[in-house]
């Protein structure tokens, strides 16, 4: 050991920097409908000679950065994140740059048929080490709000290295999903507990465009409830006196049959239980398309009529879940400003040491241990930053406005 050795069977919380640079989101060839965060993840460790090291594998093997897991699950062994570089900025630092290529977890937050929103979050924690019977926990920093990039950042900067203001084409590589907005929310969690912060998520919010099957499938409706009430109007307007009523009813039953195959043909685009999580809006509106077409199907001229209204009536719900979610996306959209919390620019500097006037550290106050440290807010921000909490953690989430 260095510096003022520990008790065996202590515990140690050292501070921690971890800072992560996005360079874009792309498919995950890994898994069907995945998605992964590819960028740079640099780790600094305030050891202040307290500890010899992070883990101590054995005499000859000494780690000087925190493992990872990576959405509660560890990632030791893959490809996730690999070290490249090891270095010792100054006596009391440790820094360790990671290859970072993170599987996001993918949720469907919100669903319109055929729209959806969906929430991809990384959730980055360090896991604690160990020294003999000393244990080692990890307590993140943070920057304060004049140096918020220092925590997570996205890069700006192409691959001949100028400043793109475009920042949602060098970050979109998706080709399943669209970007609603490309910047984060990014929430650290401190444990009330333990008294330390040792993970924070980073959160995407992504669309499902449903535009092309949007058109794909109501158009052919269209097409098939306009056939149904012209065919009506023709029976009603156009004497055929030679022709028997069991004739017409023949040709009714005929012509419903073929309009019912072309909506059973539809079917897997209107309602994919396995794909998507059915509302009642999406039930009703083929419960609405297969009641129109039984009663246009009786031979008679009252339930015809209604079987062709209730066709038509059918089209509310697409065209209300096509507002309804273009007002959910509006609602989510960055507000003016939201790229200076995120964006490497020229203005940036990447930092190397643990400034107090830049960096906050999450430490329990002094009269409620279950309490940020009394001054901590109002570090940060108020119409950027966002505290809540639960009975066992502290959330500290920005942009507040996205939230």
């Amino acid at each position: 050991m260095q510096g003022n050795t520990p008790e065996k069977g202590t515990e140690i919380k050292v501070p921690v920097r971890n800072f992560l640079m996005i360079k874009r989101l792309e498919d995950d060839e890994n898994k069907e409908g995945g998605v992964r965060l590819v960028g740079t993840i640099v780790q600094y460790v305030l050891h202040d000679g307290k500890i010899a090291s992070v883990n101590k594998i054995d005499a000859d093997k000494l780690s000087k950065y925190f493992n990872y897991r990576i959405n509660d699950r560890s990632c030791d062994g893959d490809k996730t994140l690999t070290a490249r570089r090891m270095e010792d900025p100054n006596p009391n630092i440790w820094r360790t740059t990671f290859q970072a290529h993170i599987p996001l977890k993918i949720m469907v937050e919100e669903e319109y048929f055929p729209f959806k929103i969906i929430r991809a979050t990384a959730g980055i924690e360090l896991s604690s080490g160990a020294d003999g019977d000393t244990r080692i926990r990890p307590n993140l920093v943070l920057a304060n709000t004049e140096n918020i990039r220092s925590n997570v950042n996205i890069s700006g900067v192409d691959r001949r290295g100028n400043i793109d203001t475009n920042v949602e084409d060098t970050l979109d590589g998706m080709v399943k999903y669209d970007l609603l907005t490309p910047y984060p929310e990014v929430v650290y969690k401190y444990d009330k507990e333990k008294g330390y912060c040792p993970v924070y998520a980073v959160t995407f919010h992504l669309t499902v465009n449903g535009n092309e099957k949007f058109v794909r499938t109501l158009l052919p409706l269209i097409l098939v409830s306009a056939l149904n009430t012209l065919y009506l109007w023709n029976d009603e307007y156009n004497d055929e006196n030679d022709v028997s009523d069991k004739q017409n009813v023949k040709d009714l039953l005929g012509f419903t049959s073929t309009l019912a195959l072309t909506v059973v043909f539809l079917f897997e685009n209107i309602y994919d239980p396995a794909g998507n999580k059915a509302k009642l809006p999406d039930i009703l509106y083929v419960l609405f398309i297969f009641v129109s077409l039984i009663l246009s199907a009786i031979p008679s001229t009252a339930w015809r009529i209604v079987g062709a209204a209730l066709f038509w009536c059918s089209f509310f719900f697409p065209i209300s879940n096509y507002l309804r979610i273009k007002w959910k996306m509006h609602k989510k959209r960055p507000q003016k400003g939201t790229n200076k919390l995120f964006v490497k620019d020229d203005d940036y500097k990447q930092l190397d040491d643990f400034q107090d006037d830049v960096f906050v550290r999450l430490e329990p106050d002094a009269e409620d241990k279950k309490e940020l440290k009394a001054g901590t807010k109002e570090k940060f921000d108020p119409n950027v930053f966002d505290f809540d909490k639960d009975d066992k953690t502290i959330f500290i989430k920005y942009p507040k406005a996205m939230l």
